[in-house]
């Protein structure tokens, strides 16, 4: 974590997918302020751009993405992806202990223990391209007022994981 000792000033966390962007602004102390997630259809620059007129950049101590951008920024530190998944679980949602990594190109299944520590991941073999549309079709069937309604009842969770059919 970038530190700052006036305790002034904000970080970005970045998230460049195949198909869509997550920016996440968090205070010093980790804590989230702001997250902004759209589609980029292709055009990650204009994506980024259309956000940063939301965010003071003045305000900004430094910037932290999962992988390489290719955009006009200085980046502080890059992160993997599965890392920080797994770091913003326990911060966030202490008592998760599976986590759904759904992108355009993979769909993985990451296994914390009941400690919280790392168990296991895995992935898909194949392209998972269509996975996230059919998430969302399935929370609009179940009358979830979207995706994140979806999540949010999931991590509520408590009972047997019920066995599923794959595709």
């Amino acid at each position: 974590m970038i530190t700052d000792q006036s305790g002034l000033g904000f970080v970005l966390g970045i998230d460049i997918g195949s198909v869509s962007l997550s920016v996440v602004k968090l205070d010093l102390s980790g804590n989230i302020i702001d997250h902004y997630y759209l589609f980029h259809k292709g055009n990650i620059q204009e994506a980024l751009l259309s956000i940063e007129d939301k965010i003071n950049l003045s305000e900004i101590k430094g910037i932290a993405c999962t992988k390489e951008t290719g955009i006009n920024y200085r980046i502080s530190n890059l992160f993997d992806p599965q890392i920080s998944v797994i770091t913003a679980t326990r911060k966030f949602h202490k008592d998760i202990r599976s986590i759904l990594v759904v992108g355009a190109e993979r769909f993985s299944l990451i296994r914390l223990d009941e400690s919280g520590s790392y168990e296991l991941t895995k992935t898909n073999t194949s392209c998972a391209a269509g996975t996230g549309s059919f998430l969302d079709q399935q929370a609009f069937r179940l009358n979830f007022t979207g995706i994140e309604a979806f999540c949010e009842a999931a991590s509520k969770n408590r009972s047997e994981i019920p066995e599923i059919a794959s595709r």
